[in-house]
């Protein structure tokens, strides 16, 4: 189907292994209904007009099994593919931008940006290099905030030399939470990144601005 290539496109796009699953279609068709009735009021008319999402939503939530429908729901973002230039594993080895089999000698655009302090730092690179915006607003965005950190030298110094470091990979550590694998060691780390996350906010406040309050001292204050 062609919803099916799509979701294949994406998953090569990023080097994922995937496993063909063919589910009865009326089991498919159920939950598919589910998630549309279970959906916030807010997001009702989002998720009715996004079907390939949905159905790649149904097939996840089958394949999940144990995990409650209203869980899955609560952090799902729907993102504007026209925003983003995708690259297939051909573009990505011919630009150079990570480094490849072809390519191992030389160096890839992702190794010399990458001045990443903390692992979902790097994360979001890859992240942001996989697919580039085409928005110009919000490439504008994303170069103010690099110039607010240029011009404000001891918030960068502090947040790059200090802060950052001391931040665990929360991500990993959540993980391991939900699989019910965490240790001591993993919570203890997460408690000293809160604290640590207390503090970077505090000296954020000290020099905000508008689109630095939105996209930082805003967020963490509610976490």
């Amino acid at each position: 189907m062609k919803w099916s290539n799509q979701v294949k496109n994406v998953m090569e796009r990023n080097k994922v292994l995937c496993n063909e699953f063919q589910p009865k279609k009326s089991e498919l068709d159920k939950v598919e209904e589910d998630i549309i009735r279970s959906s916030p009021s807010n997001k009702k008319q989002a998720y009715a007009n996004h079907d390939i999402a949905v159905k790649a939503f149904a097939s996840l939530k089958m394949q999940a099994k144990g995990t409650e429908l209203e869980d899955m729901m609560k952090n799902v973002e729907f993102l504007n593919s026209q925003e983003f230039i995708r690259f297939n594993y051909k573009a990505d080895a011919g630009l150079h931008i990570f480094e490849t089999l072809e390519s191992y000698n030389a160096i890839s655009l992702f190794k010399l940006l990458n001045k990443t302090r903390t692992a979902g730092g790097e994360r979001l690179l890859q992240r942001w290099l996989k697919q580039p915006l085409t928005s110009k607003e919000r490439i504008c965005e994303r170069l103010d905030i690099v110039e607010y950190f240029v011009e404000n030298l001891n918030v960068r110094k502090t947040l790059h030399d200090s802060s950052l470091r001391k931040i665990p990979d929360f991500e990993s550590i959540a993980i391991r939470i939900c699989d019910k694998r965490a240790q001591l060691q993993d919570l203890y780390k997460a408690y000293l990144g809160v604290k640590e996350v207390r503090l970077l906010t505090k000296l954020l406040e000290g020099h905000e601005t508008s689109l630095v309050h939105d996209y930082f001292t805003n967020a963490l204050r509610k976490k």
